[in-house]
């Protein structure tokens, strides 16, 4: 999938092709251009980067032609104009200093996978359907959703397999989640029939390949999420 960003940029232009350099070098990428148009490519833990550039006075317009599947064009747009239009200078690290803290324009991407989600105490008292659905709070159209059909659940305790991925995450990164229980399969999951509903926002933080368990709470709920967050 390719991406088309056009971003205003008053700063100088030598300044913002070498800031672009930079950037890309610090990933072992190649760059050739100028003040007017050029090109670059870089490969990350996720995939291959590959655009070239056109700046017309103060706009700079740039055609991604290659991304990893993970990495949404929106944020690959806002990592870029935050990164040019960011009141820095860039060290010997090709790190960026903005109010006297340091920042990185390559942050780590991470990618999400929640195996399982066990529902220790829910409203209902006896068997029901489930259904749930995740999202990246940041970028709506990041998510993922599952359903158990047919399959019954004990309104006591039970674990749902969701299996969820997200990818494209960074640390800390809100995460949306929602459980919807029912009779009834068909309504179950479903955010404007589910008889039972659970919505909730939390942090994922790195795991370092690890599980890591986010228990919450709230009225006649009670829930652990399965989750790992690596890069």
């Amino acid at each position: 999938m390719s991406c088309q960003i056009s971003i205003n940029c008053t700063k100088p232009k030598e300044e913002l092709v070498e800031k672009l350099k930079q950037a890309v070098l610090s990933q072992n990428g190649t760059f050739t251009g100028d003040t007017t148009s050029g090109s670059f490519k870089a490969k990350t833990p996720l995939g291959t980067f590959e655009a070239s550039y056109t700046i017309n006075q103060d706009l700079i317009t740039i055609h991604v032609t290659e991304k990893p599947f993970l990495i949404s064009c929106k944020r690959i747009e806002k990592e870029i104009n935050d990164y040019l239009n960011a009141h820095a200078v860039i060290n010997e690290s090709f790190q960026f200093e903005e109010y006297s803290e340091t920042m990185q324009f390559a942050a780590p991407v991470y990618s999400l996978m929640v195996s399982k989600i066990d529902l220790r105490k829910t409203p209902q008292s006896g068997d029901y359907r489930a259904g749930a659905s995740i999202k990246q709070e940041a970028e709506s159209d990041n998510k993922d959703s599952w359903h158990g059909g047919e399959n019954k659940y004990d309104g006591n305790s039970a674990s749902i397999p969701v299996n969820f991925f997200l990818g494209g995450l960074g640390s800390a990164e809100v995460v949306s989640l929602f459980i919807g229980l029912d009779d009834d399969a068909e309504d179950a999951g479903n955010e404007s029939k589910s008889e039972d509903q659970l919505h909730l926002k939390f942090k994922v933080f790195p795991t370092g390949g690890k599980e890591k368990l986010y228990d919450h709470q709230e009225g006649d709920w009670s829930i652990v999420v399965h989750y790992t967050l690596t890069n």
